[in-house]
């Protein structure tokens, strides 16, 4: 087993160790890093605070490779969503549909230039490094209804094409940078917050000590692993 590979199958063992909120949402990334010559990078860009403290100081020449999970809380994207779609305070019959229809492309076309940017900024600190961006579990399916979210059956598709139009900017920004992306959309159809009975992402609650609302299970971040490894591992 090579050392990337042992570093990602910690994950198993740790999980009952350590299934703290914050810790389950970066659970693939902390699997990730602590491998010889691996940094982990994460957080937000933009305006929005990162939950961890900005990392492109702890890379360098010697880096050999970067992971970066990044672009769903920028230009309050996510927040919006919330307060739009989901929170009972502050949302109105037609407020998703707005958020969707006339706010959500503009925040999906600015998050190329600022996704690129990170990139520029990696690449300026650790040349040699490989780049993977990792995408985001989806939180939601297709069409359908969700005991699990508040949401109306129409708000629900509109909101899950935007998770879909989010997806294929971060692919596309990528790819035009020459940088992997390791998609989690298709894996996991089946496995969103509405799904039963295997959920990878929390609906509106989140079960005691297994990540947040609208964010992932411990389930959903071992499968993050598990695609990682495999976009990781030589063929």
């Amino acid at each position: 087993m090579s050392e990337i590979e042992a570093q990602l199958s910690l994950v198993g063992r740790r999980a009952a160790e350590d299934r703290g909120r914050s810790r389950c949402q970066l659970r693939w990334r902390d699997d990730v890093r602590g491998a010889q010559g691996i940094t982990a990078l994460d957080g937000s860009i933009g305006t929005r605070r990162s939950i961890v403290p900005a990392q492109l100081d702890g890379i360098n020449a010697s880096t050999d490779l970067v992971t970066v999970g990044i672009g769903g809380n920028d230009n309050g994207y996510t927040a919006n969503v919330f307060s739009a779609c989901l929170l009972e305070a502050s949302k109105t019959p037609a407020s998703c549909a707005t958020f969707n229809e006339d706010l959500a492309p503009a925040m999906i076309r600015a998050v190329p230039k600022a996704v690129t940017a990170v990139f520029d900024g990696i690449r300026a600190e650790a040349p040699r490094a490989r780049i993977v961006l990792v995408g985001y579990l989806r939180i939601l399916p297709d069409a359908g209804s969700c005991s699990a979210i508040p949401i109306a059956d129409s708000d629900l598709r509109r909101t899950a094409k935007t998770e879909a139009a989010l997806d294929a900017a971060m692919r596309d920004t990528a790819e035009s940078a020459g940088v992997d992306y390791v998609s989690m959309r298709s894996a996991s159809v089946d496995h969103d917050a509405c799904a039963k009975p295997d959920p990878w992402v929390s609906g509106i609650k989140a079960p005691p000590g297994d990540g947040a609302f609208l964010h992932p299970r411990l389930d959903g971040m071992k499968a993050v692993t598990t695609r990682l490894r495999a976009a990781l591992t030589p063929s």
